[in-house]
């Protein structure tokens, strides 16, 4: 099933936070010029548009169901679309065609990548709350939605930077996936249960989930 060697497996292979903390040194090593370049394009709506503050406790006790894009999301849609009424349902980019062909739109829909995907922008709804990571990209700025927030990540130079150009605000916990953020946001939201779909954690083709 897995062409990967491990061998490695037992006591002296990395940790969880070792392999999070030289996956995350990496990333920003190639990407943290291009971070700076998109917060710097955006600066007003960062300033001015609400923060993810304004989303603490507004859904104490209300279900959430985070939509991942794993292999098994298409066949879990249909069950969330039944209960979308009793719970609000926070969505990974490319999750949100999935929905949309099951027959809802995400209550949210959140957006950490740093470049431009353009089949993550045709179509989009416009009935969606946008959540948008101070350093993702332009073209993620400026798609429809019902309402926009912004957010940054802890420990994150952009996002500490972006945070003092206005009152201080909250940053949620470093993730290391847009699944991971949309947790933390339905977290801070007060949501309770979590519930997760199409978070397989598998392999697909040269996908990695």
């Amino acid at each position: 099933m897995f062409d990967r060697d491990i061998s490695a497996v037992g006591a002296s292979a990395p940790t969880v936070a070792e392999l999070y903390a030289q996956t995350q040194g990496q990333a920003k090593e190639m990407f943290e010029a291009k971070w700076q370049d998109n917060r710097e394009a955006h600066p007003h709506a960062i300033e001015r548009w609400p923060h993810i503050d304004s989303l603490a406790r507004q859904f104490d006790a209300v279900p959430a169901i985070i939509i991942g894009t794993g292999p098994s999301v298409v066949a879990s849609l249909p069950k969330v679309a039944e209960c979308r009424a009793q719970a609000i349902t926070v969505a990974c980019p490319s999750a949100v065609k999935y929905a949309v062909a099951a027959g809802f739109v995400p209550t949210f829909t959140m957006f950490v990548e740093g470049t431009h995907v353009a089949p993550l922008v045709q179509a989009f709804p416009s009935t969606t709350n946008v959540v948008l990571d101070y350093k993702a990209h332009d073209s993620y700025y400026e798609l429809p939605a019902m309402h926009r927030f912004v957010f940054g990540h802890m420990g994150d130079k952009v996002a500490e930077k972006a945070r003092d150009l206005c009152a201080r605000r909250t940053l949620l916990p470093p993730c290391p996936s847009t699944l991971g953020a949309c947790f933390s946001l339905a977290a801070l939201m007060g949501c309770n249960p979590i519930v997760f779909v199409g978070a397989d954690f598998s392999f697909e083709g040269d996908a990695m989930h």
